[in-house]
């Protein structure tokens, strides 16, 4: 973070002082912001820059008296312009909040490919669909929600369905109370023969997640329509998954045959078409956070609600930008999905600290799912397409969805770029600009 910020800041590394030594000069130095006290909230008057291990993690205090404008939150790493003349406490002349990464981008013959040949898009736009659970009310377990949105799915056959946990929300009321009551097998007209009692999480997972796809595969098979691309994406109020992050992707573990869960195996999912041998395979598995791509466009999604947790544990002064943008700009500039530290206390006890790369941005996504308690958007944040689709259920009512059409680049445009003398040279995506977004109800 350190040598990109100073590239983007046209700043030598060289020219960085250590923390905590006096000087009566201006100088600069780079640390991560952080609290004079280990509880209560961060604000102007106790906002502190911890140095790195080879500065011994020094703590100098910020005066913030000079600047107008700043956002600031633990956690965040940036550079700092003013002076340190006690050694202890640094008058603020200038402070640089962070960078995005690099933005991806592709070759103007890859691109002609993707959208212009039949192979793939041919011209046409690009069809994502996304939804963040719960996915069924908090005074049920039908999952009738999810239901609803698999058959618009059937409808609108979109190419990709973005589908972010929790699948089997451990807050969930009845899951809660550990005596889960699911219907039984259904008979040859479809109608339940009963309910079962004493389900585990895992048994909930498979007849009521797996079981809606299945059924969404049967009626795409009916309706002879193409194969959207299914992503599940876990949270870790995902009761029948490892709660620890980052997460790894839903899969089938070792079967354990358990005595108070009767005839019903745990450790075993078998997702359907999801395994890496099945050449109709069409259920990509994802870990939390994870990034992937669709063609040229690179996603980039988190289950965890790092902007809700952001906006109860920041300070911000004279900030023109919408406060979403502003929240959103955060995971963007510090290239993480978790940027806060000490993580937000939801997250504290799963946070697996060795596994810290897995949540860095090494390039900054062309558009980045992040569900949220906050209101739902689609915006443009620092060249990203920021998109909150909200959660598909709001209590005991019904919530939101996204839908995003991804449309092409001009065909003449980029077959100029092909024959051009800039052939080699590859095109930023530029997919915020050719998007259009819809936030549904469902």
């Amino acid at each position: 973070m350190r040598k990109h910020m100073c590239a983007k800041a046209k700043l030598a590394v060289e020219d960085l002082q250590p923390l905590g030594m006096p000087s009566p000069d201006v100088i600069w130095v780079c640390g991560r912001v952080t609290c004079d006290a280990s509880e209560g909230r961060i604000n102007k008057q106790s906002v502190m820059i911890e140095g790195s291990r080879r500065e011994a993690r020094y703590l100098v205090k910020l005066d913030l008296t000079d600047i107008s404008a700043y956002s600031l939150f633990p956690g965040q790493v940036v550079l700092v312009e003013g002076i340190n003349a006690s050694g202890r406490v640094m008058v603020v002349r200038r402070l640089v909040e962070g960078f995005p990464a690099d933005n991806a981008t592709t070759a103007p013959e890859r691109l002609l490919e993707y959208h212009h040949s039949k192979m793939f898009q041919g011209g046409a736009a690009l069809k994502v669909m996304t939804a963040a659970g719960p996915f069924t009310t908090s005074d049920s377990l039908n999952y009738d929600p999810l239901e609803d949105l698999l058959r618009r799915v059937v409808i609108d056959k979109p190419d990709v369905l973005v589908l972010v946990g929790p699948f089997v929300d451990v807050t969930q009321p009845l899951l809660a109370s550990g005596d889960i009551m699911i219907d039984a097998e259904e008979d040859e007209e479809g109608m339940s023969t009963g309910q079962m009692s004493g389900s585990s999480y895992e048994v909930v997972f498979i007849k009521k997640i797996r079981g809606a796809l299945e059924a969404l595969f049967n009626a795409e098979a009916d309706h002879g329509t193409i194969a959207t691309n299914i992503i599940l994406v876990p949270s870790l109020n995902d009761a029948h998954h490892e709660c620890v992050f980052p997460q790894p992707p839903f899969g089938d573990r070792d079967r354990v045959d358990s005595e108070i869960f009767s005839g019903q195996p745990l450790g075993v999912l078998d997702i359907p078409f999801s395994r890496e041998n099945d050449i109709r395979k069409r259920v990509h598995l994802m870990p939390n956070p994870c990034m992937f791509r669709v063609n040229e466009v690179l996603f980039g999604v988190t289950s965890n609600d790092a902007l809700f947790s952001l906006s109860s544990d920041e300070v911000s002064q004279n900030i023109g930008t919408n406060r979403l943008d502003r929240l959103a700009a955060h995971l963007l500039q510090q290239q993480s999905f978790a940027p806060q530290f000490p993580a937000p206390a939801n997250v504290t006890a799963q946070l697996d600290l060795r596994y810290a790369k897995h949540w860095h941005m090494k390039t900054s996504p062309d558009v980045l799912i992040a569900p949220s308690k906050l209101a739902y958007m689609a915006r443009d944040v620092v060249g990203t397409l920021v998109v909150n689709p909200g959660h598909l259920t709001k209590g005991s009512n019904g919530g939101t969805y996204a839908e995003l059409n991804i449309h092409p680049m001009d065909e003449k445009v980029l077959r100029d770029n092909v024959s051009g003398a800039d052939k080699e040279v590859p095109l930023k995506h530029g997919v915020s600009a050719r998007t259009y977004a819809n936030i549904m109800k469902i």
